[in-house]
């Protein structure tokens, strides 16, 4: 067989090939990083209280172009850890092609958010009475939720007692908060109790810090007996007549 021969050969050949991967190709759902990167974003600000334009997010690892045989496909996307919305976020990706045929993969992202907080001034110790100068606003990026949300009203926190020592520079969250106490441990206090329309009333001993509405133990100076009752607002306590 001459050269020339198995040349046209070839030729003839060539042709047909170009048609079978024309026609594989027709067959195949195609999935681009674009489609799995906008479904992810989607589900981003769809979960997160945050408004979309201070989140920060970064695809550290994103899939590249997916092909499945048939004519369409499906993409679902899932976080793996739906209660976390900052911070390394991983989504596991599910596409499913009409011809029945499924892929999975799974990205992650660095998701973090620029928000105006409240940061001390000073170093707040624990217990402490939060004043006007304590703090001040800046604007920080918060990588994470370890803390409950940040405060970024000052008003907020300004008169509130400090569960714990907050270093200087360190954002105040709102679950470090808590209202001051009303009564002081081994302060006297008025002690009222009340059956039916008869109000009586005493003088006590605070066995421990009161905030308003707790139930507080306080020695009776009268009779030395130790009751329990509810503080009020104007610093008194409410004996709880089970326990008088």
């Amino acid at each position: 067989m001459n050269m020339r021969a198995l040349d046209n050969r070839h030729l003839c050949v060539l042709p047909i090939l170009l048609i079978l991967v024309m026609c594989s190709l027709s067959d195949a759902a195609v999935v681009g990083p674009d489609r799995i990167k906008s479904l992810i974003l989607q589900k981003i600000y769809e979960t997160s209280s945050i408004d979309r334009d201070s989140l920060n997010i970064e695809f550290v690892r994103l899939p590249k172009r997916i092909t499945l045989p048939g004519d369409r496909c499906r993409v679902e996307v899932r976080n793996t850890n739906p209660r976390r919305r900052l911070g390394r976020l991983s989504f596991a990706v599910k596409i499913m092609s009409d011809s029945g045929e499924t892929k999975k993969c799974w990205v992650a992202t660095n998701v973090s958010a620029t928000a105006r907080v409240a940061v001390a001034t000073t170093d707040l110790r624990s217990r402490s009475i939060i004043g006007p100068d304590d703090l001040r606003i800046e604007e920080r990026t918060i990588h994470n939720e370890r803390r409950k949300c940040p405060v970024s009203d000052l008003s907020l926190a300004v008169g509130k007692q400090i569960k714990r020592t907050l270093p200087r520079g360190r954002v105040l969250a709102q679950d470090m908060l808590i209202e001051p106490a009303i009564i002081k441990k081994r302060e006297l206090t008025r002690l009222r109790v009340n059956v039916g329309k008869l109000v009586v009333s005493t003088i006590g001993i605070a066995l421990k810090d009161g905030r308003l509405g707790e139930t507080i133990p306080v020695k009776n100076v009268s009779s030395k007996k130790t009751v329990y009752g509810v503080v009020q607002a104007d610093g008194t306590v409410v004996v709880l007549v089970n326990g008088a």
